[in-house]
C-alpha cells in the first residue's frame, strides 16, 4: 500500500514538473518584453521545451532509482532473515520440548525476536489442523486419517509442523515443512 502511495506521489511529481516547465514556456512566450522569435531574448522555445523534457526525464530517473533502492533493501532484509531462521528454528524446537521456559533468558530473547520480526513485516505461518496448501506448505509425509481424527472426506490437513513458514509482507520467504493427514 505504501508503494502505491509512493508511485502516486512520484507520478504527481513528474506531472507537476512537466506542467511547471510548460507554464514557464507559456509565460515566456506570452511575455511582451520578450518575444520567442527574438534571438536576443535568450528564451528560445526549443530550448525551453528541451529543458522541460530533460526535467521530466530526470524525475523519471529519480523514480526508477528510488524503486530500485527499495527493491534492493527488500532483498537485503530477505537475506538477513533467511540467515537467522535456522537458529530460530533450533530455539523453537527446544521450546517445544520444554527445554526453554518463556520466562527464562532464552525465552525472553525469543519473544524479542518475534517482536522484531513483527515490526519488519515478517510473519510465521502454519498451524496444526489448518488446511494444507501446496503453495505455502511443503508436505514431508502424509498419513491416512484414523478413527480418532475428525476430518472431512477429501480434505488434507496439517498434522504436525516440522518447520514454520515465513512471509515477508505477502512474499513467502520459506515454505512451511509439515506432515499431513487426509481422508
Amino acid at each position: 500500500m505504501a508503494e502505491n502511495e509512493n508511485n502516486e506521489n512520484e507520478t504527481n511529481d513528474v506531472d507537476s514538473a512537466v506542467k511547471e516547465a510548460e507554464d514557464i514556456i507559456n509565460n515566456v512566450a506570452e511575455s511582451e518584453e520578450c518575444k520567442p522569435e527574438e534571438p536576443a531574448c535568450g528564451h528560445d522555445p526549443d530550448t525551453l521545451a528541451a529543458l522541460a523534457r530533460e526535467r521530466a526525464d530526470f524525475m523519471n530517473f529519480k523514480t526508477r532509482a528510488s524503486k530500485e533502492q527499495e527493491r534492493s533493501r527488500g532483498f537485503g532484509k530477505r537475506d538477513a532473515i533467511l540467515t537467522l531462521i535456522p537458529a530460530i528454528d533450533e530455539v523453537e524446537r527446544a521450546k517445544e520440548h520444554g527445554d526453554v521456559d518463556a520466562e527464562s533468558p532464552i525465552g525472553k530473547i525469543i519473544a524479542k525476536i518475534d517482536e522484531a520480526f513483527e515490526k519488519l513485516g515478517i510473519k510465521k505461518f502454519a498451524e496444526k489442523g489448518e488446511e494444507f496448501d501446496p503453495k505455502v506448505h511443503e508436505a514431508l509425509m502424509n498419513r491416512d486419517a484414523g478413527e480418532d481424527d475428525e476430518i472431512e472426506e477429501g480434505k488434507v490437513l496439517i498434522d504436525n509442523i516440522v518447520e514454520k513458514g515465513y512471509k515477508l509482507d505477502d512474499d513467502i520467504i520459506r515454505t512451511a515443512k509439515v506432515t499431513t493427514v487426509s481422508k
